[in-house]
């Protein structure tokens, strides 16, 4: 067991929920769709505050996080700076759609933001960490953000795909939503290259690389079933949700490998 399995939560969680959210806003914008759901919200919101429980285990104590946040130095910091914001948007997010108003892109539109810039804290974080080799190579600055984007990706698309109502089963066929789509399978091969990049750097380290072998053939997988669907090749029941999930683990077995460098 990884000394850092805190911090693979922490960034997986925190992952999912900032890059669900960013591109589930970028569903949003590219369908025209407005009846977005206060469930998916909530969700990143629960998935965003267990990412920040993690970082309490990853310190021992909690009160060591109060003392963090006086150092604006530190990345642990800066990464609460862009957490605890997104997740203050994410609730009024969810208060102004229970509360009817999800005609307001504006405030999905400042969380995501935010949800990004979490996302390129904690690559740069990873990047500037020079005393562990294997991290502070290019790979690193997409292991991160493009891995949150392409887990955010599919799982936008399986919550757009069981929240839908009936007026919304169309909209799953219009070409935004296939375009949105063939978004997802472009941010899948990037990070499909991202993890043989990152094979390649753990390799030329003599460490074994098929941590990342492993993830990218998942990924592969993936974004050949997303692809085959997009060019009406067959269709497949819950496809996004089994796409979700493998990314999902491929991710996990790629950071674990990453955080076992430490």
């Amino acid at each position: 067991m990884i000394s850092e399995l805190p911090l693979l939560l922490f960034t997986v969680l925190t992952g999912l929920a900032s890059g669900g959210f960013v591109m589930s806003t970028i569903l949003c914008l590219m369908s025209k769709r407005r009846q977005r759901s206060w469930l998916f919200s909530l969700l990143c919101l629960i998935l965003l505050g267990l990412g920040m429980l993690c970082v309490l285990a990853h310190l021992g104590h909690p009160e060591r996080f109060l003392n963090a946040l006086a150092n604006p130095t530190a990345m642990i910091t800066q990464e609460a700076y862009w957490s605890i914001p997104f997740g203050c948007l994410l609730l009024a997010d969810i208060l102004l759609l229970k509360l009817k108003h999800s005609e307001n892109i504006a405030i999905p539109i400042i969380g995501s933001l935010f949800g990004l810039g979490l996302m390129c804290v904690t690559s740069i974080a990873y990047f500037t960490s020079y005393g562990v080799a294997g991290w502070p190579e290019v790979p690193t600055l997409f292991l991160f953000s493009i891995g949150d984007l392409a887990m955010g990706a599919v799982f936008a698309l399986t919550a757009f795909e069981f929240t839908a109502n009936h007026a919304d089963k169309a909209a799953k066929k219009n070409k935004s939503t296939q375009s949105f789509s063939l978004l997802s399978i472009l941010l899948n091969l990037a990070l499909v290259l991202t993890f043989i990049a990152e094979a390649i750097v753990f390799a030329n380290l003599a460490v074994g690389p098929w941590g990342f072998i492993v993830a990218a053939l998942l990924t592969a997988a993936a974004t050949a079933m997303q692809a085959c669907v997009v060019l009406g090749k067959f269709r497949i029941k819950n496809l996004n949700l089994i796409c979700s999930i493998l990314i999902t683990i491929a991710v996990i077995i790629t950071r674990y490998a990453f955080y076992a460098m430490y």
